[in-house]
């Protein structure tokens, strides 16, 4: 099913190249710690890897957002980071944003939810009735704000954002925040961002971008000339694909 920023965070001292804001905006007071992760993001993605689907009771994790549903092109789920390990969440609801923003440290329960993939990212999400590994939406924003509770970390850590040419994202990073460099849209000017779009880098080397027909910027025109783009990796029938929060995360090349 296909459903569906970076200048610098001044308090963290992480400095983004980006093209004249603030992709995470300004942070909210963190609200009191609920409790204390006691694994990694990494330690669920071994216990994946190693067979593993529905996720022990008392499973806690944390992660900073690095997705924002304000344009409605990440639908009804958020991603989240830790180092190198993404996860996403099927949170299932809408407006996510506006409890979750880019940029905040998050600390999530995982009792009751099961591990798998989606878009061929690591996942978490409400096990799919019928189908031992199947995951499907949590669909509840009172069991969600249950589960997942802002850190009390007044000052944001670093997320780890790959600088990419388009080359090298492969689909061994989905997930990942990456930013990718030295191309541009084949028929910027000419078409719009909605469905699957080439980001081209020349001689035959090519990055497909998807956006939502949904998302509050598919009928824009793509831009022309040389851009980077800002987003997270995903896979799509074993394409790999780059999925961007809003036209806010592309820049003109300089």
């Amino acid at each position: 099913m296909r459903y569906v920023s970076f200048l610098y965070l001044i308090l963290s001292g992480l400095w983004l190249t980006g093209c004249g804001y603030d992709r995470f905006g300004e942070l909210r007071e963190p609200e009191p710690p609920a409790w204390t992760a006691n694994t990694t993001l990494a330690g669920v993605e071994r216990f994946y890897r190693s067979g593993g689907a529905d996720l022990p009771d008392g499973t806690i994790v944390s992660g900073t957002v690095t997705t924002s549903d304000s344009a409605g092109n990440f639908y009804r789920m958020l991603v989240i980071q830790q180092d190198e390990t993404p996860l996403a969440v099927l949170t299932g609801t809408f407006d996510t944003y506006t409890a979750y923003r880019p940029g905040e440290q998050v600390t999530l329960r995982l009792d009751g939810l099961r591990a798998g993939l989606w878009e061929g990212m690591l996942a978490v999400g409400a096990p799919e009735p019928g189908y031992p590994k199947g995951i499907d939406y949590i669909a509840s924003d009172a069991l969600l704000r249950k589960i997942m509770v802002r850190s009390g970390i007044s000052v944001p850590k670093p997320v780890d954002t790959l600088e990419l040419t388009v080359p090298e994202v492969t689909p061994e990073l989905a997930g990942r925040l990456v930013r990718v460099t030295g191309g541009r849209f084949t028929q910027g000017g000419g078409q719009t961002w909605s469905g699957e779009q080439t980001y081209s880098a020349g001689r035959g080397i090519s990055l497909q971008v998807y956006t939502s027909p949904y998302a509050t910027f598919a009928d824009d025109l793509l831009p022309e000339g040389g851009v980077t783009l800002t987003g997270i990796v995903t896979v799509y029938d074993e394409t790999v694909q780059l999925k961007i929060s809003s036209t806010l995360d592309v820049c003109p090349t300089q």
